[in-house]
């Protein structure tokens, strides 16, 4: 994607060869995935892994944000048809993948294990409606968590983020 409406034609044309070719050689359960995001126009922010901060009043940069994210999913899906297997994302368990924009600054500013999960479940449930929308059969998978700081962490995240979903937080 060059925006979030906006596809780059020759790559989306070689993607289309390469998976065409696997069509041929017998390979049908393909699994797309993008792990960068847009922010709103006016912010000219280029870091595909910031996020802003959690804001769920009207008009929040974050809500802004997460449209953006959201038509840029329904784009992919739009312009895939033939993958109906969507990753809407990768590790967002870890800084590297998912943190505020000033962590590029300060390693130090990042983002709370509670902060990642309910971000996490936002963008997930953003992602789903976007690729549904433009393909109701897609299958959704959850990000590829990283093993930071232990399996334990790993089962913490996503506990939490299934909590934050029960509790209706997201």
């Amino acid at each position: 994607l060059l925006s979030p409406t906006q596809l780059n034609d020759t790559e989306v044309a070689l993607q289309k060869q390469w998976i065409a070719q696997l069509n041929r050689r017998g390979v049908h359960k393909i699994i797309g995935m993008s792990q960068n995001a847009f922010w709103p126009e006016e912010t000219d922010i280029s870091d595909p892994s910031a996020v802003p901060y959690r804001d769920l009043e009207d008009g929040s940069l974050y809500l802004r944000f997460l449209e953006q994210y959201e038509q840029s999913w329904f784009t992919l899906a739009s312009a895939f048809p033939e993958i109906t297997y969507w990753e809407v994302g990768n590790e967002t368990n870890s800084n590297s993948f998912l943190h505020p924009l000033d962590y590029t600054l300060n390693a130090s500013k990042t983002f709370t294990l509670e902060e990642k999960a309910l971000i996490t479940a936002d963008m997930c449930y953003t992602a789903a409606q976007a690729i549904r929308r433009a393909n109701p059969d897609a299958v959704i998978i959850f990000p590829a968590m990283a093993p930071v700081n232990g399996f334990e962490s790993m089962a913490a995240f996503l506990d939490r983020v299934y909590e934050g979903i029960e509790a209706g937080e997201c």
